[in-house]
């Protein structure tokens, strides 16, 4: 079986939330014993876990992610906890991953395209990354972007009520600038248009004429709903959130507003020729998608411009609605001019990116599983006070029975006195009395304990 797992967090609106996989017949060579490489496991515990291990080709055939692996591992000679802790560090010191390694990819997102895109395989840019790359491309014009979807854009009539035309499933980016690295947002008359306030939006004339011929006019000034899926789901389930904004203005299909490499790329959903193909992870009601000629403009406008944003909003905005503990960002865009050296410039971000951050790290196996094999309880103390007791109350016992023998040999013990023996020599002789019982019980129990401890261990490893 190969499982498929989202790159998109689980929780996020856009990541897949149960495993899909298909199946792959193999041979059985061997059963492994109980030892060994049968016992391997990255968290070490004392309950043994199931294991498969196969050819590392037939493994990245199946998982059909190319030539990757997601673990390393380095043996030392005569290695203990200890040294494992200090090489673990050492690693950790001298980690020097690439970006592709963390799933992210510095490149033009097309041969023509005007920009370099940072853009990572999770769709959120971690914080992390977030950070780094604000430090190493705003020098160089980069600008963020956060891009999210929108269910629905329905206009907002004077009274409140919203409006029978709407646009469903569009995205939305969010900016911090008309001017933008991809293109600037202009108008009809080639004006470039004024950044959205945090309360406004700028549509594009793709969906302001569609809304025309659905018998609902745009005008700047009028407002607008949008409906968006919240940033993070509830136990599993995806619910929606809506905004309302007024309209700043109406961007003409040329620059920023045709720029298909604002949004990355999502799978099972900008990979598709058509919206009818979609495989979302989220809840799609495929019957508001119009699909069917001669009503198919939505679908005519993804086969034309795929997953281009049609509305605009201030990434404060984008940011506020979309935004989650996964990060806050979908795409950083530099300047293609602005970027001497793409190849130098991804080797400054790889290096500002603390590896642990992004999710690599040593780990000290040896001594994870030595301190897995010592447990939660102490068993040590916790044996030593049993040992300690069961030594006490032998001691006790042997009292006791001293004081009986005594007691038992009083007449005897009476008349050795009355012919002269001296106090000496009575508890001389009691002592050798009881001595001999005791060595005695030392000799039998020399024999018999050894013997005890190996028949116990012999039926617990059967067992």
């Amino acid at each position: 079986m190969r499982p498929r797992r989202s790159s998109v967090p689980a929780d996020s609106p856009l990541g897949r939330r149960t495993a899909e996989s298909n199946g792959r017949r193999l041979r059985v060579t061997t059963v492994l014993p109980q030892d060994g490489v049968a016992r391997f496991s990255l968290r070490p515990t004392v309950v043994t876990t199931p294991l498969v291990v196969v050819p590392l080709a037939v493994a990245q055939s199946l998982l059909q992610q190319g030539d990757v692996v997601n673990a390393a591992f380095a043996i030392g000679a005569g290695d203990d906890g200890a040294a494992s802790t200090a090489r673990a560090a050492w690693m950790s010191d001298r980690l020097r991953p690439q970006l592709a390694d963390l799933g992210l990819d510095f490149a033009p997102a097309a041969d023509d395209a005007a920009s370099v895109r940072l853009a990572s395989r999770r769709l959120i840019i971690p914080p992390a990354v977030d950070d780094a790359a604000s430090r190493i491309l705003t020098p160089l014009g980069g600008r963020p972007s956060l891009a999210f979807l929108a269910t629905e854009l329905r206009p907002v009539e004077a009274d409140g009520s919203p409006a029978q035309a709407a646009i469903p499933y569009s995205t939305v980016l969010g900016i911090d600038g008309t001017s933008h690295p991809t293109g600037e947002l202009v108008d009809e008359n080639g004006t470039r248009l004024a950044a959205p306030a945090d309360d406004e939006i700028i549509v594009d004339r793709w969906m302001a004429d569609d809304l025309r011929a659905q018998g609902r006019p745009l005008a700047v000034g009028e407002r607008i709903s949008v409906a968006y899926f919240l940033p993070e789901t509830t136990g599993g389930r995806v619910e929606e959130g809506i905004a309302t904004l007024r309209i700043s203005g109406i961007a003409a299909m040329r620059g920023a507003a045709v720029a298909r490499e604002l949004v990355p790329d999502v799978e099972g959903i900008t990979d598709e020729a058509s919206i009818a193909d979609w495989d979302p992870p989220f809840p799609f009601d495929q019957s508001r998608v119009r699909t069917t000629p001669p009503h198919d403009e939505d679908d005519r406008y993804w086969k034309d411009h795929g997953p281009t944003p049609k509305a605009f909003v201030s990434l404060a905005t984008a940011r506020r609605l979309a935004g989650s503990r996964f990060g806050v960002t979908t795409a950083w865009h530099v300047p293609r001019q602005g970027v001497p050296a793409i190849e130098d410039v991804a080797r400054s971000l790889a290096e500002a990116i603390p590896a642990q951050a992004a999710g690599l790290r040593a780990v000290p196996l040896r001594a994870d599983a030595l301190r897995a094999s010592r447990g939660a309880t102490p068993f040590g103390s916790l044996f030593l006070a049993l040992s300690s007791f069961v030594v006490a109350a032998g001691l006790v016992l042997e009292w006791l029975l001293f004081s009986l023998l005594v007691a038992a040999r009083r007449r005897d013990v009476g008349t050795l006195a009355a012919i002269g023996w001296p106090p000496r020599r009575l508890a001389l002789l009691l002592l050798a009395v009881a001595g001999l019982a005791a060595a005695g019980g030392v000799a039998a129990g020399a024999v018999a304990g050894p013997a005890w401890t190996w028949l116990l261990l012999g039926m617990l490893g059967r067992s």
